[in-house]
């Protein structure tokens, strides 16, 4: 039996680093029914400065994923929140995680055909998570206003982006 994907999508700010160390941790002291895929190891071949959205690298990275899949009967977990987007990414009146629907879909066209996925999804209250978030962009990114943040649309929903990750995966 081919191993199944067990993919965690937690949204930013929503302790997801605590939980890939203890994934780390647990797996290194004890045997696991799951073989975890470091985030460093899967940032630097896969995410990295978006690397699996550049066509150029689709052959190679359907290749990467094809072998980590290989384990007979297992379970491979992958926790990595950047494959639904960035903290960038949040600035915006539409949606949440707007470039979910495209960032998924390459990631999913880059997995063996039949591949069984489960998905795990961490989120947050929206009345915590939007200046969690905005605090994160500021990290990285050009200082804006909050008030602007999201063009003064607070009445986001997880909902949208669960529909997105449950069509594609």
């Amino acid at each position: 039996m081919p191993s199944s994907l067990h993919l965690h999508l937690g949204v930013h700010k929503t302790a997801t680093t605590h939980f890939q160390q203890v994934l780390a941790e647990t797996c290194l002291l004890a045997s696991s029914e799951y073989t975890v895929v470091t985030t460093q190891q899967f940032r630097a071949k896969f995410t990295h400065a978006n690397r699996f959205l550049d066509t150029r690298h689709g052959p190679e990275l359907t290749e990467y994923m094809e072998r980590l899949l290989l384990v007979e009967g297992g379970r491979v977990l992958i926790s990595e929140e950047n494959l639904i987007g960035e903290a960038k990414d949040f600035i915006s009146p539409c949606a949440l995680y707007q470039k979910a629907e495209q960032r998924l879909g390459t990631f999913s066209s880059l997995l063996p055909e039949g591949t069984k996925t489960n998905v795990w999804l961490f989120i947050r209250s929206l009345d915590s998570f939007l200046p969690a978030m905005y605090c994160e962009y500021l990290r990285h990114w050009p200082y804006v206003p909050f008030e602007q943040v999201l063009g003064g649309v607070y009445r986001q929903s997880w909902i949208p982006l669960i529909q997105i990750i449950r069509s594609i995966m």
